[in-house]
């Protein structure tokens, strides 16, 4: 399956390059790892129709992206953000056994991204936030979201990102992003 990929700065439109990962998390399997054109202009990958690939962008000057998208995509344009204070990411590709803080593997190109991304950027200070659903108790949910922040600023400390660059915290099921009374909108809760 074919796809088209392009990047433009959030705030202009304006196109930018960006350095391109695509991997199926499950096997691990890379598929694009490469600069995209220097005039932004669309880049054509092809990758297998039947799975769902993790995608990171990166470019100096910007947030990092993190996002998923499946072959029936055919086209996708990806407003990078400025790096801005105060600014969010979504991790999107962190992913964790059920009810545990143990990071799955197939969230490690993400972490691997998100390291190299804070090491370019030591001006940078981050705070790790775990996020839940409001299923259960809350004071488990805030429990679990702490761990589940602190698992990954563990991975991210191995990588050798500065201890006085990041820290985290959870904060339970206090700040959702979506409504919880759907699995969609509960899953959406549940992020780092």
């Amino acid at each position: 399956q074919w796809n088209r990929f392009k990047f433009i700065d959030a705030q202009t439109q304006s196109p930018i390059s960006v350095h391109l990962t695509i991997n199926e998390p499950i096997s691990r399997t890379n598929y694009f790892n490469d600069f995209t054109k220097p005039n932004g202009g669309a880049d054509i990958i092809c990758v297998p129709s039947e799975k769902t690939f993790s995608i990171h962008a990166e470019a100096p000057g910007y947030l990092f992206f993190s996002g998923q998208f499946a072959p029936t995509q055919s086209e996708m344009t990806i407003a990078m953000e400025p790096l801005q204070v105060g600014k969010m990411v979504a991790l999107t590709n962190i992913f964790f056994e059920s009810n545990s803080d143990s990071i799955l593997p197939s969230s490690d190109s993400e972490i691997v991204v998100l390291a190299r991304f804070l090491k370019s950027n030591p001006q940078l200070r981050v705070e790790i936030q775990g996020h839940t659903d409001a299923v259960g108790k809350k004071d488990a949910n805030l429990k679990l979201s702490d761990k589940r922040a602190k698992a990954l600023f563990l991975k991210l400390r191995l990588l050798e990102v500065p201890f006085n660059q990041i820290e985290f915290k959870g904060y339970g099921d206090a700040q959702p992003i979506a409504e919880n009374g759907s699995e969609l909108g509960r899953s959406k809760n549940r992020r780092i």
